[in-house]
């Protein structure tokens, strides 16, 4: 099997990273840091882990709830 080198120029290289990175953005789920106390997170830790439940989850549907009745 012949092995072909492949030579980009420094703009093309630019190029190909940025479109990379466009992708992997579209492609993740962008995620955001919310401030809460040591206390609650301990009480929400220990109330999804009694009930089996992934905490990011969890908030977000507890504030979607709130947030539209």
């Amino acid at each position: 099997m012949e092995n072909k080198k492949m030579d980009f120029s420094e703009e093309e290289i630019k190029i190909l990273k940025k479109k990379a990175l466009e992708l992997k953005k579209s492609k993740s789920k962008k995620v955001k840091t919310i401030t809460i106390s040591s206390e609650m997170h301990s009480r929400i830790k220990k109330y999804c882990a009694s009930n089996s439940l992934k905490i990011g989850e969890w908030v977000e549907q507890v504030l979607y709830k709130s947030m539209n009745g």
